[in-house]
């Protein structure tokens, strides 16, 4: 039965011009509550930073509550 581990997207910081989360992996799934709304996906690591493919086509950049007008509410991995 699959877990939730609830990742704390205040530790979140920049690096250069990447926003960076030392919660995230690009091997693990995610489930994820942006503008009020649930989706599951993965995490690819782009030029600008974390991208969520579990939005839409293109993806989706990560950045932090607080960041960019961000959508972004809650982040949790999905643990087997």
């Amino acid at each position: 039965m699959p877990k939730l581990k609830k990742i704390n997207m205040s530790k979140s910081y920049e690096e250069g011009d990447k926003t960076l989360c030392p919660g995230i992996n690009s091997k693990d799934n995610y489930l994820a509550k942006i503008g009020g709304e649930w989706f599951a996906g993965k995490f690819s690591e782009e030029w600008y930073g974390w991208n969520f493919e579990g939005w839409y086509d293109p993806g989706l950049k990560f950045d932090p509550p607080g960041v960019n007008c961000s959508d972004w509410q809650e982040l949790y991995k999905i643990v087997k």
